[in-house]
């Protein structure tokens, strides 16, 4: 949901915005560093415009609150277990997005969509894209189906071609604070205070980052006794 991501109050707001005053684009890109959300907002995103249970108008007030899809309703609980019929996720296979993958996705946009209001294809990773693969979206892009979003998440947007940056509404997510994931570890993960730090200081802006620093069996513990030692050894020449 909306309301579990850190730090993404602008990102959020246009998405929500896009959706309270009915100008969904065709081709959405939303850009940051991993860890800050974007799968989640895109996942929240499709629920909301496909939600059963909300009927918002452009006199509805917008706040992260209200704005939310149930998450309860036949719609939002395909979605959440990646069962519905309209909401497709393509990934890469090993390093890359293969263009067998995107030209699998294209054919199935002939049909309409079955059952939801707006179709979404989200593409993790779109920068993997080979050109093969980013020529053959392309065409998708400059003819967009009907009732249909395309999302593309990237950690690397300059990687993806020109083409398909000036057909994307772009969105970008913001790396997260070093204060928020440290007590975001501790508060919410209950991680030793003395591990948060260091984590946190290392991940440069990714809760994902610093959450597998700190869960990464008991090396981050090592480490950490390790440079306590050194830092006595050093103090004691």
């Amino acid at each position: 949901m909306f309301y579990s991501l850190i730090e993404q109050q602008l990102p959020i707001q246009i998405l929500q915005n896009f959706f309270l005053h009915k100008i969904i684009p065709n081709a959405i890109l939303i850009s940051g560093i991993e860890g800050t959300g974007k799968k989640k907002a895109a996942i929240t995103f499709a629920m909301l415009c496909n939600c059963q249970s909300h009927n918002f108008s452009e006199s509805s007030t917008l706040n992260l609150i209200d704005m939310e899809p149930c998450g309860k309703c036949s719609s939002c609980k395909k979605i959440l277990s990646a069962t519905h019929p309209d909401i497709h996720i393509i990934e890469p296979v090993g390093k890359f997005i293969v263009i067998s993958q995107i030209r699998s996705m294209v054919s199935s946009l002939v049909q309409k969509p079955y059952e939801a209001k707006m179709r979404f294809i989200i593409i993790y990773d779109a920068h993997t894209m080979n050109v093969e693969s980013a020529n053959s979206l392309l065409k998708s892009l400059e003819e967009p189906p009907a009732r249909t979003t395309i999302i593309l998440l990237s950690s690397k947007p300059s990687n993806l071609l020109p083409t398909i940056l000036s057909r994307c509404r772009q969105i970008k997510f913001n790396p997260i604070s070093k204060q928020t994931i440290l007590d975001t570890l501790i508060n919410t993960y209950h991680i030793d205070p003395e591990i948060a730090n260091i984590t946190a200081s290392m991940a440069n802006g990714s809760l994902l980052m610093a959450l597998k620093f700190a869960n990464a069996d008991s090396g981050t513990k090592d480490w950490v006794g390790m440079r306590n030692r050194l830092l006595t050894e050093l103090t004691n020449l």
